[in-house]
């Protein structure tokens, strides 16, 4: 069987459905379409790591950005849509797709030290494919093989990759330890089309079958993968992993972005050395790892580049430089009845005195997971909160959730300290994971995919992202009661803001 797309015909029975999938990828709390694209495929390839005995694991991600394909990529590409040109052209909703065809760029993205895609290629039913990794990246939408710590959950963030393209197209190359151990296979998501006087879905795989109602089976040919490899310049040979290739790229997708959003998502998995990438163009290659991540912090400004210097004191932090709040007063997952427990007044006094002495602190904190279902076994857990005193103003914390930095957390604004909040430890990050969006921005109390599936869920959430703000405001409370010019030059407001309270303590003087 010959290699190629096939679209479905639409029956008079089925709903005419047209994905929403792109407003995902075009949020306000994400910079870009380039930076939804690489949040995306990094969180996959994070995922799919193989950890060795002590659970570590180590990637690499290489990303090749052409903005203007090669020969032999062009005559692929115009060869293997010559048959469909008319199906994208109706479905994306263009006269022709012709010069993206013949004078194209292309994404590269291929991860290393990772499973690639397990599981049966032939399995479409949905009770022998919820755990299938192969059958939910192309097969699926709003499935996911993803579960607890996981950082993707909804099966939705894999459609960033067609619209990318301007073809709303992929492919991609997956060698695994299942056989077959290396496959190609294309998939696209357009538009509800007519072509012919004949309707047909929007869904499209690229891949080889017999019979127009048999699913779509990926290529095994090794003659025909090497060829495309070749084409697309892919470096994967016999290594597990995946390899997609974004053809026709958007031309909101470029290489400074691209560094961007490297740097801006993923600082903590490069810092502690889990997570290279290699960012190649035309012109350029670019390596990201813990010792050159300095040298790409001018693409940001200056005070995410300052959380970025930080963050690569609180990855190695040492036991002293640490302090660890008591597990016995964990109880809820409320600073406003275990707060005192947590924090007692020798506590803050440790805190205190390592930010006068250093000016940043670690500071472990408790909180008990507990889900409704599975059994629902209470487990301990806990997050770290890192602490830096500055002299700017308006700092919020910055959230991370095994690895990924989640850009939306409502917290409210700190002057004068800078902070990191992390959340890696399983049953935390596993609860977490769950809250999150679509494109991995918020936690969401109400989220489908959360809502009534832990005990005290909406108030764990609301635990972590008021945890720096809840410490604050503890320190400044004992602060007070004593020398009222203590810590000024650390801890301090807003000229506005001190002169409404002298204004008040005056009021109350006089009262």
């Amino acid at each position: 069987m010959n290699p190629q797309w096939h679209f479905n015909a639409r029956r008079a029975c089925d709903r005419m459905r047209d994905s929403a999938n792109d407003a995902f990828f075009t949020a306000e709390s994400l910079e870009n379409l380039s930076e939804a694209l690489i949040r995306e495929a990094i969180q996959n390839s994070l995922d799919a790591a193989q950890r060795d005995g002590s659970g570590s694991r180590q990637i690499r991600v290489r990303i090749a950005f052409q903005p203007k394909a090669a020969p032999a990529a062009r005559e692929f590409l115009v060869g293997q849509f010559a048959s469909v040109r008319e199906n994208f052209a109706r479905g994306i909703g263009v006269a022709s797709v012709d010069a993206w065809l013949a004078d194209c760029g292309y994404v590269v993205i291929e991860d290393f030290g990772t499973r690639g895609l397990t599981g049966d290629v032939n399995e479409y039913r949905l009770e022998y494919a919820e755990k299938n990794a192969f059958f939910s990246f192309f097969r699926a939408e709003g499935r996911s093989a993803k579960t607890g710590e996981s950082l993707g959950r909804w099966g939705i963030g894999k459609q960033v990759f067609p619209t990318a393209s301007r073809l709303h197209a992929m492919f991609g190359v997956t060698v695994r330890a299942d056989a077959p151990n290396r496959v190609l296979m294309g998939s696209a998501v357009v538009r509800n089309h007519s072509v012919g006087g004949k309707d047909f879905q929007p869904d499209a795989w690229f891949g080889c079958r017999e019979q127009d109602d048999n699913p779509v089976q990926p290529v095994t040919s090794a003659e025909f993968i090497d060829s495309f490899s070749s084409a697309f310049g892919l470096q994967r040979t016999n290594q597990t992993g995946l390899s997609v290739v974004v053809p026709s790229v958007d031309e909101r997708v470029n290489t400074d972005d691209i560094r961007r959003g490297i740097v801006r998502s993923f600082f903590w998995p490069i810092l502690l050395g889990e997570l290279v990438v290699d960012l190649e163009s035309p012109a350029k290659l670019w390596r990201i790892d813990a010792e050159t991540l300095a040298t790409h912090r001018e693409l940001l400004p200056a005070a995410e580049a300052a959380v970025i210097e930080f963050a690569g004191w609180a990855a190695f932090a040492k036991p002293e430089e640490r302090t660890n709040l008591s597990d016995a007063a964990a109880t809820k997952p409320q600073w406003a009845q275990v707060g005192d427990q947590l924090l007692p007044e020798a506590k803050l006094e440790e805190i205190r005195s390592r930010l006068e002495k250093d000016q940043r602190i670690a500071i472990r904190i408790p909180v008990r997971v507990r889900p409704k279902f599975d059994g629902g076994q209470e487990e301990m857990s806990f997050f770290m909160v890192y602490l830096a005193t500055c002299r700017d103003s308006g700092h919020r914390p910055i959230f991370l959730r095994d690895g990924i930095v989640i850009t939306d957390v409502r917290s409210p604004l700190m002057s004068g300290t800078r902070s990191l909040v992390v959340a890696d430890d399983p049953p935390l990050a596993g609860l977490l994971g769950d809250a999150e969006g679509v494109n991995h921005t918020q936690w969401q109390k109400d989220s489908a995919k959360f809502h009534g599936r832990y005990v005290h869920g909406p108030y764990t959430i609301k635990f972590v992202s008021r945890s720096v703000f809840e410490i604050m405001q503890r320190l400044h409370a004992a602060e007070t009661k004593g020398d009222p010019n203590l810590l000024l030059d650390i801890f301090y407001l807003p000229v506005k803001e001190h002169r409404k309270r002298r204004k008040l303590e005056r009021s109350f003087r006089s009262n």
